[in-house]
């Protein structure tokens, strides 16, 4: 089996991809909505875990279409 190391991202890189604040990410990490690992007293975030729990929060736009 390979093993596959992307970069994790650091806490203000979910904060740029995001757009959320530092505090609001912080919560959504200690709360364990955005899984994360810990190194030391830092945390990161693994890209994948980051594009899945975007995807499990999207919102789909209401259609504009005529009923």
């Amino acid at each position: 089996m390979e093993a596959s190391v992307e970069k994790l991202l650091r806490t203000s890189d979910v904060i740029e991809i995001t757009g959320l604040s530092r505090s609001k990410v912080a919560e959504l990490i200690a709360r364990h909505e955005i899984p994360s690992v810990a190194i030391g007293r830092a945390r990161r975030v693994m890209p994948e875990d980051l594009e899945a729990w975007l995807r499990a929060n999207r919102q789909e736009a209401p259609s504009l279409s005529a009923a």
